[in-house]
């Protein structure tokens, strides 16, 4: 995609959110920016409890962002009211992870994916059917699946049925929170094809949460690696996996296996020793500094902001020295 002609749908500019626990303040989010381009598939990834859930609730106004501004089509959703975000979700939808637990058992596929015309009162009641049909058909289902319950389906079809419903209210982005990732392998790639296909036919915009990277590189026109609650590094998909700038980046890169057991064997993979710093109490200087092959003394000093590696290639580390500090893109 050519980022000459892109038009920003999403800005997340310094988000931070905070839980509160028994033992002090639980740091989900610290400071995270990056916008999300119409048109494109912008993949999230980074290690569990990093932060990629939070992100992409705060982001479909299921959370409240305890610092920092989301701006969707140029409206800042913090300072909307309880009418302007029902509005909002038929905007901003989103595809779960488990294609079972998403699902109410005791419904059918019909009133699962037309519940949110009758919350959001969209279309005529007598018109809402033909809407479901379309629906089923656009995910590959046959139209007799509409009155069958979750418990009759395979894992794919139900995720099948969850994408449905995520476009019953014509969205304008998708939020998808690991989809494929309780799937077999050869059912992941049918529902990565059909989401392909239907970004392309609907024009759909897409936030991809995922830890698997090679499923994050087939998708994604873009990627952002987060580490405890931080972006470390984004840039285009192909540039990211060619040249990866974050020390982290370059840990996780290393550990996605190769199809071809000799170039496995032959592989130099960078083994990070110990755990994350807790995310209640955070360190002073780089978040991943304790971990770093490559730390030095000035990481320990103050957190990095992201700089710009090359133009759209941004990542977060001291080690850059770069000559420009860009604090958002």
């Amino acid at each position: 995609m050519s980022r000459r002609n892109q038009v920003p749908l999403v800005v997340i500019d310094r988000v931070h959110k905070h839980f509160e626990t028994k033992r002090g303040l639980l740091h989900a989010a610290n400071g995270v920016s990056f916008t999300i381009y119409q048109g494109e598939t912008l993949g999230l990834v980074g290690e569990s409890g990093c932060g990629k859930s939070t992100i992409g609730k705060l982001l479909a106004s299921l959370l409240t962002p305890s610092d920092g501004k989301i701006y969707f089509d140029e409206c800042n959703i913090n300072e909307m009211n309880k009418k302007e975000r029902k509005k909002l979700r038929r905007r901003i939808q989103m595809i779960f992870q488990d294609p079972y637990s998403s699902l109410n058992p005791r419904m059918t596929a019909e009133e699962i994916i037309a519940e949110p015309l009758w919350i959001h009162d969209v279309g005529a009641k007598p018109e809402r059917p033909l809407r479901v049909a379309h629906l089923i058909d656009l995910v590959g289902l046959p139209r007799n699946a509409l009155k069958r319950y979750p418990h009759e389906f395979s894992g794919g079809q139900r995720q099948r049925i969850g994408i449905a419903r995520a476009l019953a209210l014509n969205p304008w982005l998708l939020i998808c929170d690991e989809p494929v990732s309780a799937l077999d392998v050869s059912i992941q790639a049918q529902i990565l094809e059909l989401l392909k296909n239907l970004q392309k036919e609907l024009k759909l915009t897409y936030l991809f949460i995922a830890h698997d990277l090679s499923v994050v590189r087939y998708i994604s026109d873009r990627i952002a690696v987060m580490y405890l609650g931080q972006i470390a590094e984004i840039a285009p998909t192909e540039q990211l996996f060619k040249a990866p700038s974050h020390p982290y980046t370059q840990a996780l890169l290393s550990a996605v296996p190769v199809p071809d057991p000799i170039i496995e064997r032959s592989k130099n993979r960078a083994v990070l020793q110990g755990d994350p710093p807790s995310p209640i109490n955070l360190p002073q200087g780089c978040l991943f500094c304790s971990r770093c092959p490559q730390a030095q003394f000035k990481c320990q000093g103050k957190r990095p902001q992201l700089y710009a590696v090359e133009p759209g290639h941004l990542a977060a580390c001291h080690l850059l020295e770069p000559s420009e500090l860009i604090l958002k893109e």
